[in-house]
């Protein structure tokens, strides 16, 4: 059994301002298996600046 739960995170203050990753976990028979982080780039690579930013990829994401 499989399931996909996605999570928004605070990562670390930048210019004295929180920076969000999405995070996207897969748990197979009740154990997290796989785990992924979304930014800006698609990747774990720049963070997201603000959290309406990271809601709207999370929708995008969910809609997939």
């Amino acid at each position: 059994m499989r399931k996909v739960i996605y999570t928004i995170i605070e990562d670390k203050f930048e210019d004295g301002l929180p920076t969000f990753f999405v995070l996207k976990s897969v748990f197979y028979f009740g154990f997290n298996t796989i785990g992924q982080l979304y930014g800006e780039d698609n990747s774990s690579d720049i963070p997201f600046q603000t959290l309406e930013q990271a809601e709207t990829y999370l929708k995008l994401l969910k809609n997939e």
